[in-house]
């Protein structure tokens, strides 16, 4: 296993989301939500769940995550660029962005020498990407700035693939 994760013999790959728009989506979906992410998440950060849609605002979301010691910080909640190179030590040898995967599919099958026929893109994505611009809009603009804050290196890296931080 080791030799996959970290070896030479492997091609590894990933594909990222525009980070602003996923820390957005990660609050709709892990925090505005009752789930068990928003219970440990609280209990994290000391403050008592009271249930229900909505209860922590996005401004206090955002003001708790420094607060929280990434290594305990939910995936869905931590910077990508944590995930994908600081922490786990795994050798990328390709990181692509979702804005593009059409592109970032056809570099990967290259690299592994298998035919790629592009797909069209599908409804749903265009849809879910529509979603995610409108929760963008509905989040306050102190919060705003400050997931960006929170998110910074992760926006640097993203703009590194060649787009502009959303």
């Amino acid at each position: 296993m080791h030799e996959v994760l970290f070896g030479d013999s492997f091609f590894r790959f990933a594909f990222v989301r525009e980070p602003v728009r996923r820390g957005i989506s990660a609050y709709y979906d892990k925090i505005w939500n009752a789930t068990h992410i928003r219970q440990r998440f609280c209990a994290l950060a000391g403050i008592k769940d009271t249930g229900g849609e909505g209860f922590l605002s996005e401004e206090d979301y955002v003001s708790c995550l420094p607060r929280i010691p990434r290594p305990v910080l939910d995936l869905h909640l931590r910077p990508q660029v944590e995930i994908l190179m600081a922490d786990s030590g795994i050798k990328m040898d390709f990181i692509g962005g979702l804005h593009d995967v059409t592109g970032g599919l056809q570099t990967v099958f290259d690299r592994l020498n298998i035919d790629f026929k592009p797909i069209a893109e599908e409804a749903w994505m265009r849809e879910h990407s529509t979603k995610e611009i409108q929760k963008t809009r509905h989040f306050s603009d102190v919060a705003l700035a400050g997931l960006k804050d929170f998110l910074a290196a992760d926006i640097a890296f993203y703009n590194t693939l060649g787009i502009e931080n959303g």
